[in-house]
């Protein structure tokens, strides 16, 4: 005899709690959606000490930025639910799915969604943690306007960072491509660097000074 299947407690879990997935449960919420944001608040851009290039927040902080994102989705209350902890499994089982915190509570759920974001692996240097946010970051896009014109060097040897180096003529013509080891990009960037005049050092980077932390 066949048993009728209970109704998931949610219709959707949501990993992570950045913008992604606090944007899924805006719309979700909206939807008539009962959701659960599980949010282990280790944000990707939590060194940095500002938050740039989103419309309306430019130049907040990260940490307003989630403040602000979070509050309005307190008028969702009724659908959304945010739940603070580390998902350490999902399982999928009777067409559901069922994610359990480090705590272990467990929530079943008929959709996943993963919305983690990134990880960036740092190089490694001595020191580079204390600096990454503040004078060292990885996008130009997001922290090249505050450092325009300024001396900037790039820390990396493949066809990336070359790329990188030419790429930041556009906020500064004072650029230096430390390749940290031998230069493995190929020919024709090779040249388009020594036509820019950028500047290339295979010396390896043993660390960063701290006295230049101020």
């Amino acid at each position: 005899m066949a048993t009728a299947l209970t109704v998931p407690e949610f219709d959707v879990v949501i990993v992570g709690g950045g913008p992604a997935g606090l944007s899924a449960a805006l719309v979700l919420g909206r939807c008539l959606r009962k959701v659960l944001v599980c949010d282990a608040g280790n944000p990707r851009n939590k060194p940095a000490k500002i938050f740039n290039g989103y419309l309306s927040r430019d130049g907040s902080t990260p940490a307003e930025f989630l403040e602000v994102s979070r509050t309005q989705l307190k008028r969702y209350r009724d659908s959304v639910q945010l739940r603070e902890g580390v998902v350490k499994k999902v399982a999928r089982r009777d067409e559901r799915f069922t994610t359990t915190l480090e705590t272990g509570e467990s929530f079943d759920s008929r959709i996943l969604l993963i919305a983690t974001g990134l990880v960036d692996e740092l190089p490694k240097i001595d020191n580079f943690r204390a600096f990454y946010g503040k004078t060292a970051h990885n996008c130009p896009y997001c922290d090249g306007w505050e450092v325009r014109g300024q001396r900037l060097i790039v820390a990396g040897g493949n066809q990336e960072s070359a790329d990188l180096a030419i790429e930041l003529l556009l906020w500064s013509k004072n650029v230096t491509l430390c390749a940290n080891g031998p230069l493995t990009c190929n020919r024709k960037t090779r040249k388009t660097l020594e036509r820019l005049n950028i500047p290339v050092t295979e010396k390896i980077i043993k660390a960063l000074p701290k006295t230049l932390l101020g």
